[in-house]
């Protein structure tokens, strides 16, 4: 199947997780592209739900991979130094 082909199937999914991580059993080809989809966007809804996804790619390569390919970070916080606290930690586990 072309790839440009994939990327179509791919866009019409995004949003939908399980989808998108099922198609990522379908071929190396599907994936990488959607790897990429399931870590476009991140929410972190809370500092507890941040240390686990935090030690999770700390352990995992393909967890940091992924969060490589993160467009937007929504966090959902009402402590603002929170919020800075992520973003230095992200950038930090990313390099």
């Amino acid at each position: 199947m072309p790839i440009e082909l994939v990327d179509s199937v791919l866009d019409d999914l995004l949003g939908d997780m399980a989808s998108l991580a099922a198609c990522s059993s379908v071929s190396r080809d599907w994936y990488q592209h959607s790897h990429t989809a399931l870590y476009a966007s991140i929410h972190i809804h809370g500092s507890s739900r941040f240390t686990e996804l935090f030690w999770l790619a700390h352990r995992d390569q393909h967890v940091r991979s992924g969060l490589s390919h993160t467009r937007e970070l929504v966090i959902i916080s009402d402590k603002p130094q929170f919020a800075t606290s992520i973003v230095l930690l992200f950038a930090d586990l990313l390099k």
